[in-house]
């Protein structure tokens, strides 16, 4: 999880961290913020945890209570919320190139596999508290190698521009602005994943 900071086109990776920093509380207000009685009914109290915020496939609802989340942990309104999953991050891999990490090599080759599980491994060897800090230790040094190699050059950013919008296509991107206006583009591209935008059949992940 981390901050990022835009101004003048130029990006700042900023407080990069531990989700579980937001899991101690749970989210102030969440019923406000998720509105539809019928929504509370369906999920209970399940949004009212940021580690289970992905069980709704509407994306603006689960940003809002991302944006909530850190507003109440770390005082700061962010302007926005992207997500992407492991699949996406294949993709910047593959511009970005490959990273040791901790003795192993990471590239694009196997990332998917590394941040899905692999990284997961420490639990079994170590303490909780040891190896929850190796885990994020794992996954900063994947993610500020990503972000130096790919905010560096102009080339660098119209090719991670195009790995970005090739994985929203495949529903591997989301975006959440809080700028009305701006959600409003949004919500009607690919990156908005948007329950109901399209007016048919909707497919989300269902938890049992």
């Amino acid at each position: 999880l981390a901050l990022v900071h835009a101004r003048t086109g130029t990006l700042q990776l900023q407080n990069l961290e531990s989700n579980d920093a937001f899991n101690a509380q749970p989210i102030a207000d969440y019923g406000r913020i998720v509105g539809d009685d019928d929504r509370l009914n369906f999920y209970g109290d399940d949004l009212s945890r940021f580690s289970d915020l992905d069980q709704s496939p509407d994306f603006p609802l689960t940003a809002k209570l991302a944006r909530q989340t850190y507003r109440q942990v770390r005082g700061i309104s962010p302007k926005g919320v992207i997500a992407m999953d492991e699949h996406a991050l294949q993709g910047l891999m593959r511009i970005a190139g490959p990273v040791m990490v901790m003795g192993t090599q990471v590239d694009a080759g196997n990332i998917v596999e590394y941040v899905a599980k692999d990284v997961y491994s420490v639990f079994s060897t170590k303490p909780y508290d040891a190896a929850v800090a190796e885990k994020d230790r794992r996954l900063h040094i994947i993610m500020q190698h990503v972000f130096a190699n790919l905010t560096g050059s102009a080339a660098s950013r119209l090719k991670a521009l195009v790995a970005v919008a090739s994985a929203a296509i495949d529903g591997r991107v989301a975006l959440w602005s809080a700028d009305p206006s701006e959600q409003q583009r949004i919500a009607q591209t690919p990156l908005g994943r948007v329950v109901g935008r399209s007016g048919g059949p909707e497919i989300g992940r269902a938890h049992v």
